[in-house]
């Protein structure tokens, strides 16, 4: 099997598929039928974060410009869209999370006018980079096949086209609702068959989405926008599954057919089945391009790769484990598929938005705390654009997890660096950076001064007890809003509360303040509502129940 010419040779996945590389690879390294892999949940949850390049930060003194992007970008595959933007559209924010602050210009600068990244459905609509093009091209002509409404509306869809080679780039508000009645407020496709042909289009390759404007997508012709897409044959049924499945053990570092299947899929349907990923891994373990490995912590088959085989050599060293403290969006590509979120980090998450607000019991929009590769609690943030506020309306920490000196100074850095970069360029902290905390120690670092203290309030009772003051953080106080003084905190019931009134929860608010180069991470009591059992709501189960069916 060959590479296609299209693909970037830099591209994570072309360890596995360059033929070359494949013929000097010895998989007797890997593992022999005589001495398997064991691998811990723990190694696992290592390999899989530092495949997903959330195992530590790029150098600080490397660039966060369009070359570390799209590098990022090619490592984890693509970035999954959505319309909620709570903080940030989630496809930026995945990218903080993994370099931190950057220009989002750039991201969309390499969708357009750069043509590095297109839009397609990866993993429901994503953006990827262009040279997985040829391989969606199976998927194009499949879909253009079953589709029926292209067929009885093909008029429609002449008269789009039509439209656009006379007058270029479109969008669907550039037609006009036909007279009528009005479409229901879910009414997906507005009312518009225009909109529908253009999803259509789309959808079967004839169109490309050269753009968003806002979130609103322009379509153009796609020999305008990539002009050799469809140059020479596509990739045939094998070396369509090989890569499809090569580059999500890529990119989870650790797989089973069901989340290697999942990696790469439409919002139903994977572009590879599970019988078939099954199939695929086996023969690519066969060949030597994976390994599989005993895990007795789930009763599906696994494999890794070879470069996690390396890695987990210099893992069991106590060499390269993960440091980084960061925030995840909920569809970032390490927790996306909820099962293996469950099965590999022990963490039920549940995006809520769609919940009631009563019914909710994290918040509207929770985001994942990952902490030196385990997933640690999640906060419910907003973000105020116009006064460049952040706010933390709740946290919550895992009920296993004990906080610690070190776990609140990172959760503090981290939300630093999350208003770093949702100001934007021009508004940043560029001046001082959190030092490293470790636990029990007061650290001097340039002129940045971590300092802890125990717990006036607390009793002689209370001395075993889990409390901390969150440390001042030059650049980023954590104080009381009423009382102006530090928090002290300890884990009740999975949450953060204060030692001396246990019953209320912590709110965090993040502000500028007159002062140079600092904020102010507030915290609010509030009442901490009832505890509810989580439900999970409709569009989750919908999406589980047409997983299920790949």
């Amino acid at each position: 099997m060959t590479t296609p010419d299209s693909l970037s040779h830099d591209a994570a996945p072309t360890e596995f598929i360059d033929a070359d590389e494949t013929r000097s690879f010895d998989s007797s390294q890997i593992a022999t039928r005589h001495s398997p892999i064991h691998l811990s949940r723990e190694e696992a949850r290592w390999l899989a974060v530092a495949a997903q390049r959330l195992d530590r930060r790029p150098p600080a003194r490397r660039r966060r410009d369009k070359t570390l992007l799209i590098e990022t970008i090619r490592a984890i595959g693509c970035l999954q869209l959505d319309t909620i933007s709570v903080i940030s559209r989630t496809h930026e924010t995945v990218l903080w999370s993994r370099v931190g602050p950057y220009d989002p210009a750039d991201l969309k600068a390499l969708h357009y006018p750069d043509g590095e990244l297109f839009e397609y459905w990866l993993h429901a609509a994503a953006l990827a980079p262009i040279e997985f093009f040829p391989f969606m091209r199976e998927y194009m002509a499949a879909r253009a096949a079953s589709d029926g409404w292209h067929r009885e509306n093909r008029e429609i869809m002449d008269r789009v086209l039509d439209t656009i080679r006379t007058h270029g780039p479109v969008s669907s508000r550039d037609f006009e609702r036909p007279e009528g009645p009005a479409p229901e407020a879910w009414s997906w496709w507005g009312g518009k068959p225009e909109r529908h042909a253009l999803n259509f289009l789309w959808w079967h390759g004839e169109l490309m989405v050269l753009k968003r404007d806002g979130f609103q997508r322009s379509y153009e012709l796609t020999e305008r926008v990539h002009p050799l897409a469809f140059e020479g044959l596509p990739p045939d049924d094998a070396s369509h599954r090989r890569w499809i499945m090569a580059y999500a053990v890529s990119a989870l570092g650790v797989a089973t057919p069901a989340w290697a299947a999942d990696y790469f899929r439409t919002s139903g349907q994977c572009h590879v089945p599970v019988r078939l990923a099954l199939a695929e891994l086996r023969a690519m373990a066969a060949e030597g391009l994976i390994a599989p490995v005993v895990a007795d912590w789930t009763t599906d088959p696994v494999w890794i790769g070879h470069k996690e085989v390396a890695l987990l050599g210099e893992l069991r060293a106590g060499r390269k484990r993960p440091v980084l403290t960061t925030l995840l969006s909920p569809f970032d590509n390490l927790i996306w598929h909820r099962g293996r979120t469950a099965s590999l980090f022990q963490f039920d998450y549940r995006i809520e938005c769609y919940t009631p607000a009563p019914k909710r019991r994290y918040g509207y929009y929770s985001l994942s705390i990952l902490h030196r590769g385990s997933l640690v609690g999640r906060l419910d943030p907003s973000y105020d654009r116009r006064a460049r506020v952040l706010t933390i309306r709740s946290l919550h920490l895992e009920p296993i997890v004990r906080p610690t000196e070190q776990l609140a100074a990172a959760i503090a850095a981290s939300l630093h660096d999350l208003l770093n970069f949702l100001r934007g360029p021009g508004h940043r902290n560029h001046h001082n950076r959190p030092a490293r905390v470790w636990p029990g120690r007061a650290t001097r670092h340039r002129d940045t001064r971590i300092r802890t203290e125990r717990s006036r309030n607390a009793g002689a009772n209370d001395s075993s007890s889990s409390s901390l003051t969150q440390p001042p953080v030059r650049g980023l106080r954590i104080v009381d809003f009423r009382q102006r003084g530090p928090i002290h905190l300890q884990v009740h019931r999975g949450a953060l509360h204060t030692v001396d009134r246990p019953r209320w929860d912590i709110q965090v608010e993040v502000r500028p303040i007159r002062l140079p180069d600092e904020d102010v991470v507030r915290m609010h009591l509030a009442n901490r509502p009832k505890d509810r059992p989580i439900e999970r709501n409709d569009r989750d189960s919908d999406i589980d129940r047409r997983i299920a069916l790949c």
